[in-house]
């Protein structure tokens, strides 16, 4: 396996440092970027098979996490604020 010189890391560090700040942390988190590569969408649909068009597949990947998060979502901001009502309740005691 290849390992740069301490000088060239040194030299990607600091290149990374002062452009690429994501770059930067992945190499300290020893991190790796992994990429999804969707070319194809397989539909359940008997009709339609199999979808290749790159900006059909884009929108539908978009739309199915807006479905999936927008719960999820819905119920951290929720459980976020359940503590408000009681919090607001006990606010109005009087302290005397």
């Amino acid at each position: 396996m290849y390992r740069p010189s301490p000088v060239v890391s040194r030299k990607i560090r600091q290149y990374n440092h002062q452009f690429t700040k994501k770059k930067m942390i992945d190499s300290f988190l020893n991190k790796k970027s992994t990429h999804i590569k969707m070319d194809k969408l397989l539909l359940k649909d008997p009709e339609k098979n199999a979808i290749t068009d790159p900006t059909i597949i884009k929108k539908m990947t978009v739309n199915h996490y807006k479905q999936i998060a927008t719960p999820i979502l819905q119920k951290q901001k929720t459980e976020k604020y359940k503590w408000w009502a009681e919090f607001i309740s006990k606010i109005q005691i009087d302290p005397t």
